[in-house]
């Protein structure tokens, strides 16, 4: 054999060599790379990319594709990627290639997209995607993280008033109460706008709201639960008597159930 084959197979193991020592030892640099570093290298989109990115994980929509979500994972050193195949059907209208991406949390991933109308795109929708079931619906674009109350000065704490009907139920409101917020970030709306203006069921709405507070007590009336949270100051009541009262009662959180006038429409 002589010289020149002998250096051509040398070339050739060393090149074999290299490759498995960088299949099989890991990329110590890895664990420095952000998300955002690691998508802008290896992910490319036609068009413009809508991403959200949030500690450990990133979620991203290349703009002018039709539907599919991904979605990245860090753990160590390694660097996950999944596409979440999610069910629009119960926000069909929403423009599928327009989605951009709004926010997510450990429940939902929350879009925004235009609408098709008569072939023409307008300003569109908020839809929240679900990451256990995959399944999408509208809502109204405000996730509640932090309520207000106005205090009235009527201190009449166990006066109520109506303040919003809907599918035949009650919310009434204590007469020591002037208003409630709900805030998202920098953003404010009333819970009558927010309830009212939303696309989801009235339980959908007050269960975002009590998620932020914690239930102290279950009666034995059917189920009626008593919500609080002392430091907004708030006391939600969900009537669910077995005579089938399932009005809503809303106080400060000083409220004491009143079994003799609530929860008896």
């Amino acid at each position: 054999m002589n010289k020149k084959v002998l250096i051509g197979f040398g070339i050739i193991f060393i090149a074999v060599l290299f490759i498995i020592i960088k299949i099989v030892i890991p990329n110590d640099k890895t664990n420095n790379v952000s998300l955002e570093n690691y998508i802008e290298k290896n992910e490319k989109c036609s068009n413009n990319i809508s991403k959200y990115i949030e500690d450990n994980v990133a979620y991203l929509h290349c703009i002018g594709d039709k539907g599919n979500i991904i979605k990245y994972t860090k753990n160590g050193d390694k660097i996950n990627k999944e596409v979440l195949e999610f069910d629009y059907s119960n926000a069909s209208n929403i423009s599928q290639i327009h989605i951009t991406i709004d926010g997510a949390d450990d429940d939902y991933v929350y879009l925004k997209s235009a609408v098709k109308i008569n072939d023409s795109i307008k300003d569109g929708e908020f839809v929240k995607c679900s990451l256990s079931s995959k399944k999408c619906e509208y809502y109204n674009g405000n996730r509640v993280n932090e309520i207000e109350v106005i205090k009235a000065e009527n201190q009449n704490l166990n006066k109520f008033n109506i303040y919003l009907e809907r599918d035949g139920r009650i919310i009434y409101l204590s007469s020591s109460l002037e208003e409630v917020y709900l805030n998202k970030s920098e953003n404010k709306i009333t819970l009558k706008d927010y309830i009212s203006k939303s696309y989801q069921t009235l339980d959908d709405s007050i269960n975002h709201v009590t998620d932020s507070m914690i239930k102290t007590e279950t009666l034995k009336d059917g189920g009626t639960i008593i919500y609080k949270n002392d430091i907004f100051d708030i006391t939600l009541v969900k009537c669910n008597t077995t005579k089938g009262n399932k009005d809503i009662f809303i106080a400060d959180s000083k409220l004491k159930f009143d079994d003799e006038s609530m929860c008896k429409r």
